[in-house]
Parts: C-alpha cells; structure tokens; sequence
C-alpha cells in the first residue's frame, strides 16, 4: 500500500495492505497496554502474527474496499488512572 499526501490532513491509499506493513504496525504496539473492546491482548497479535497473518491482510483490505468499518473498530475505552 502507498500513501500519497493530499493535504495537510488527508491521504489518499493506492494498493492493497500487505503482510510487511501489519508487521511493521504490530511490532510498533507496545506489548504491555489493554486489550481492546474484543478482549484480546496485543501479545496474543504478536506472538501468532506469523499464523493470523493472511487473516488480518484479508480483513484489513475487505475493509478498505468496502468503506465498511466493523463498528468495534469505532469504540475506544479510556482508562482513567491517577499516579
């Protein structure tokens, strides 16, 4: 996939999500935060990336294409902690 600026804020993907570039985005995640409204821990991603790899390339270009995002991809839970 390649990302062309358009302006400031705006980008535009020409080209499908390959498996370097989920790899790359997963080995930039920090291993230690919560997992998300799924459930599942970012460890779990990482130590099978390797077998859920075609699986999240899949996902990941369905998605583009279609312009339809899973609506668990919209939540967000913030954790409030003070120190």
């Amino acid at each position: 996939m390649v990302i062309y600026p358009m302006r400031e804020h705006d980008y535009v993907l020409v080209g499908d999500v390959n498996g370097q570039e989920i790899k790359s985005m997963f080995k930039n995640l920090k291993g230690g935060t919560a997992a998300g409204v799924d459930g599942i821990p970012i460890m779990l991603f990482k130590n099978f990336l390797s077998i859920l790899m075609p699986i999240i390339v899949l996902l990941c270009n369905k998605v583009l294409k279609s312009g339809q995002w899973p609506s668990a991809w919209k939540t967000v839970i913030i954790v409030y902690t003070t120190f």
